[in-house]
């Protein structure tokens, strides 16, 4: 039950406050961040404590470290404050025919071939006088999310990336191996083992280029060496490689439809999935965050009925 008295203590406009110092653990960054003065900083965490009876932050050689306490707001925080933007707001947008903004989605590279015509359709039906601009997940695409250039993006769940963006699971994704269809694998079932003889593919993710792969993790886990033939973030190019070679390459079941005619899906022999999930990601609140919620909704949805 709400503690209504507790709640009147409160100084709700150190909630943004909380939030930024959250993402920066320097109060010199979360001033400038502000437009305010560090002293500013530093006199609103102090009410802050007080007024939530915990220290909130404790300071190391690494900045501002966050108490337990304080961890569990701050997971919290971007929603509360989504949620408090649009109760405030008084702007009555309209996402229907009569909608004539931009909407921009990025797309993970290994998504956009199977789930961008999709998208295109629904929101031609729902807001056909919208511009709307899809676009691969780059390099530059986290950042585009903090600066609000992206309003949406869709890309394996979790990540990680900048406090900054809301990331958020929408549904479980079956995986397999992607071969040519005379590789010798497509024969019979097959080890793990058997598998680590073949060059591997990946399509590896921009901004995540070097990080190991899920997959080879799993080969080491399991004491087996797999050799990274050809990577790219480039779908099309990883298609190419496995048409003319020995190799596999993980990838979701919802590209089968897309496939070209020389390759073929096959099960994976183990259940340590790489990434088992889709994820969507939208930069915490503006004044976009009505479109971005409703995008939110509207692609989760989509996104559920292919999977």
């Amino acid at each position: 039950m709400i503690d209504e008295r507790h709640l009147l203590s409160l100084d709700l406009n150190l909630l943004l406050l909380l939030k930024i110092i959250g993402e920066e653990r320097n109060s010199r960054k979360a001033a400038e961040r502000m437009f305010v003065t560090q002293s500013a900083v530093s006199k609103g965490l102090k009410k802050l404590r007080h007024q939530l009876g915990d220290d909130m932050f404790v300071r190391n050689k690494n900045g501002l470290e966050p108490t337990e306490y304080c961890e569990q707001i701050l997971e919290q925080l971007p929603d509360v404050i989504n949620s408090i933007g649009e109760m405030l707001s008084n702007k009555a947008d309209v996402f229907d025919d009569t909608f004539s903004g931009s909407i921009c989605i990025a797309i993970s590279p290994t998504f956009y071939k199977p789930y961008s015509t999709a998208i295109i359709r629904h929101f031609n039906s729902l807001v056909p006088n919208a511009t709307l601009k899809i676009v691969n997940w780059t390099w530059q695409t986290e950042n585009d999310l903090i600066n609000k250039n992206v309003h949406l993006a869709i890309n394996y769940y979790p990540l990680d990336i900048s406090k900054s963006i809301i990331q958020k699971p929408v549904c479980d994704i079956d995986f397999k191996f992607c071969v040519r269809k005379e590789h010798p694998l497509t024969k019979s079932p097959h080890t793990l083992s058997e598998f680590s003889h073949f060059p591997l593919v990946l399509a590896i993710q921009p901004s995540f280029a070097n990080q190991k792969s899920h997959v080879e993790r799993i080969f080491d886990e399991s004491g087996l060496q797999t050799r990274v033939s050809f990577q790219s973030d480039q779908i099309t190019l990883c298609y190419e490689k496995l048409k003319i070679s020995d190799g596999f390459m993980p990838i979701h079941s919802g590209a089968e439809q897309e496939l070209p005619a020389e390759l073929q899906l096959i099960d994976i022999p183990f259940d340590e999935l790489p990434f088992r999930r889709f994820g969507i990601y939208y930069p915490t609140p503006s004044k976009e965050a009505k479109i971005t919620r409703w995008l939110a909704q509207e692609v989760s949805s989509l996104l559920k009925r292919f999977n």
